[in-house]
């Protein structure tokens, strides 16, 4: 090979290993050498993830599809194992594979037991489901969803936060998204019956769409 010839080489060795820092897949690849887990954490799984966005919301939702390749390629390439593993292993009782994974789900949203359940079962994959038995036992939606509804379906142009007084415009999705985090934010710090109140006040003042049946979360 002429000296051109290792200049190009040379120069493709390098721009490949920059592209591969700067998308920290290098990073993940050091956990996965040492004595460690990585941590997926899931929320929600559906079919139709466009059909959730005014309550879930499409940025907490993996499609069906999606979630399906994702544990194809656990099972095929990684080490699957349980909380409790990894538990084990931080009380240093038990020892990790190595590229040892462990899939969580936050919020126990009902799609986690229809969808992501029989896929975890066929590849044969642990999972962990973090549930909110209030929301269980009352069949009512958790609060967060609840709250994006009533922004992202207000019928009106703006609301006023009654925190600050600040007026929020509604008339973009954008500006709904940025109202909507500004509220949960307070909502996040409140006692429950003060996030109740929020929450009614909020609803009444945006005169929202209907909630879908909450139950069905």
């Amino acid at each position: 090979m002429g000296q051109r010839g290792m200049s190009v080489r040379k120069a493709a060795k390098n721009a490949a290993k920059k592209v591969f820092v700067a998308s920290g897949i290098l990073r993940f690849a050091h956990k996965l050498a040492a004595p460690a887990a990585v941590i997926l954490r899931y929320h929600s799984i559906q079919n139709r993830p466009e059909q959730y966005a005014s309550t879930i919301g499409c940025d907490s939702i993996h499609a069906t599809s999606i979630f399906e390749r994702h544990m194809e390629l656990i099972a095929r390439r990684f080490s699957a194992v349980s909380m409790d593993d990894v538990a084990l292993f931080l009380k240093g009782e038990k020892s990790l594979p190595q590229r040892a994974v462990a899939i969580t789900f936050d919020d126990g949203y009902k799609d986690n037991f229809r969808f992501a359940a029989p896929i975890l079962n066929r590849f044969g994959i642990p999972g962990t489901f973090y549930v909110l038995v209030d929301s269980v036992d009352r069949s009512k939606a958790p609060w967060y969803c609840l709250l994006r509804h009533a922004f992202w379906t207000s019928r009106r142009p703006n609301w006023r936060d009654p925190a600050t007084g600040t007026i929020h415009d509604l008339t973009n999705s954008q500006a709904r998204d940025e109202a909507f985090l500004n509220a949960a934010e307070v909502c996040a710090k409140s006692s429950a019956p003060a996030r109740e109140e929020l929450i009614q006040n909020a609803a009444r003042s945006l005169d929202p769409e209907p909630f879908p049946n909450e139950s069905d979360l």
